[in-house]
C-alpha cells in the first residue's frame, strides 16, 4: 500500500482491534443466606457485564456521524456488515470503506514485527496517546495495542476518480481520532 494518494487512485486503510474480557466472582460460604444472596447477585451482575461486553457489536464503537465529523464532513458513512471481529462501514457516493478490526494482542504484536522487518514499502510510525502502543501504516491505516488482551485496527480505503474528498493529512487524523474513540469504549 503507497503511503501518498495518488491523483485519480486514492486508497486508505483504518483498523481497530479488541477483544473483551468478563470477570469471575466468587460466591459467600454458609456464613449466612444475605451474604450468600449478596454474593450471588454480585456474581450474577459480573457475568451479566461481561455477556453484555461480548455481545456488544464491534459496530457499536464508532457511529456513521462519529466517522463524518472526523472527516470534516467530506464523507459519510454507513454501517454495511458487522461481524464478529470486522464492521465494515460503507462510504455512500464513493467507492471504499472503513474498517474496524478486532484482535489479539499477540495478533497486534506479530502483525507490527511483520510490518517493521518485511519489504511492505511503508513502516510503521508510532503513535503516542493511544493506548499501551500504536502506530500507523502510511496516512490512512492505524492499529492500536488497547490492553494485554486486545488490539484494534481502523483503515479508510477509497477509490476515487478524480478529486479526492479528503487530504492525507485529513485521513491521518481522521484514523488517530476514531481510533482514540473505540479504543476508550472497549
Amino acid at each position: 500500500m503507497r503511503s501518498e494518494l495518488l491523483p485519480g487512485v486514492a486508497i486508505a486503510s483504518i483498523s481497530l482491534l479488541t477483544a473483551c474480557g468478563g470477570g469471575d466472582a466468587g460466591t459467600t460460604g454458609p456464613a449466612g443466606d444475605a451474604a450468600g444472596t449478596a454474593g450471588a447477585r454480585a456474581a450474577a451482575a459480573t457475568e451479566q457485564e461481561a455477556t453484555t461486553k461480548q455481545d456488544a457489536t464491534l459496530c457499536a464503537l464508532l457511529t456513521p456521524e462519529e466517522i463524518a465529523a472526523a472527516f470534516g464532513g467530506t464523507i459519510r458513512a454507513a454501517v454495511s456488515s458487522d461481524r464478529e471481529r470486522v464492521c465494515e462501514y460503507s462510504i455512500p457516493g464513493h467507492e471504499g470503506q472503513i474498517l474496524l478490526q478486532r484482535m489479539e494482542a499477540r495478533t497486534y504484536e506479530e502483525r507490527k514485527d511483520m510490518y517493521t522487518k518485511g519489504s511492505y514499502g511503508v513502516k510503521p510510525t508510532a503513535v503516542e496517546g493511544l493506548g499501551q502502543d500504536a502506530y500507523l501504516m502510511g496516512d490512512a491505516q492505524i492499529e492500536v495495542r488497547v490492553s494485554d488482551e486486545d488490539a484494534i485496527s481502523v483503515g479508510v480505503m477509497l477509490f476515487a476518480v478524480g478529486e479526492v474528498p479528503f487530504t492525507p493529512e485529513q485521513a491521518r487524523s481522521a484514523v488517530i481520532e476514531l481510533a482514540g474513540k473505540a479504543a476508550g469504549r472497549l
